[in-house]
């Protein structure tokens, strides 16, 4: 994705950057917090799981504040990095939905739905994936 090496290296970055900083954070969560993931996941540490949580409202601001600045993560075209930070944002919205969470995660990860910058850009992605599911 990306014209030249440079643009191609600049996707990159920031696809990366949306993984270890939003992505990953609330998989930790996740893994760590949700009692349904103990079996799978010796030892939990809830106090891990809990501090990734706090990541995300950081993570959030960051996202918040690229996205008034620019039209999309890496700039002015929807690419990769778009698309896994949308996939991160609809797992962490959905963590309510497991029997048993309570909100602890989805509230943490709610907070990117409350800044109007990346709720506005997961409309359109929800918005385009709607439309390519129609064709």
């Amino acid at each position: 994705m990306g014209d030249g090496f440079e643009e191609r290296a600049f996707i990159e970055m920031h696809d990366r950057r949306v993984e270890w900083y939003w992505l990953l954070p609330i998989a930790n969560a996740i893994r760590h917090t949700h009692p349904g993931l103990a079996p799978l996941e010796q030892p939990q540490f809830a106090d891990f799981g809990h501090s990734q949580a706090r990541k995300l409202r950081e993570s959030a601001r960051w996202l918040d504040e690229t996205l008034q600045q620019q039209p999309w993560i890496a700039g002015e075209r929807f690419t990769i990095a778009d698309i896994t930070a949308f996939c991160a944002h609809e797992v962490g919205a959905r963590a309510d939905e497991v029997p048993g969470r309570r909100g602890r995660l989805s509230r943490a990860a709610g907070v990117a739905r409350s800044h109007d910058g990346a709720r506005e850009r997961a409309d359109q992605l929800a918005a385009l994936r709607q439309s390519r599911r129609r064709r």
